[in-house]
């Protein structure tokens, strides 16, 4: 298995593209943790069953708090990866990387649908 195994590991890890990937997304992994941890902290009461003890308004605050923070810190870790893997293949390429991450940052955007639930 491992005759077989490190080889292929070997070359998907000199994968240009692979590598990109990987460490344009690792540009945005401390805020997907802090958004991680904002969703466990709002889903706590639900979750172990204390939320019957707390008052309305406590949950409330929670609510009201955690989501907007969790919610947010996951849509800009969005952009975060959009600049970093177009940054870090434009370094692969020895190519002017800030340019390539805000170009792919602009497409992003360009991309993203815009819109309000008003229902």
């Amino acid at each position: 298995m491992q005759k077989k195994l490190v080889p292929f590991a070997s070359i998907l890890g000199q994968n240009k593209y692979l590598t990109s990937l990987r460490d344009g997304m690792m540009v945005a992994f401390p805020a997907t943790m802090f958004g991680a941890i904002m969703v466990i902290l709002q889903n706590l009461p639900q979750t172990f069953g204390f939320a019957g003890f707390l008052p309305k308004g406590v949950l409330d605050f929670i609510d009201n708090f955690f989501a907007p923070v969790g919610n947010a810190t996951m849509n800009i870790s969005a952009m975060f990866i959009a600049f970093g893997v177009a940054y870090q293949l434009a370094g692969k390429y020895k190519q002017p990387k800030v340019f390539a991450g805000a170009v792919s940052l602009s497409c992003f955007l360009m991309l993203t649908l815009v819109g309000t639930d008003k229902t």
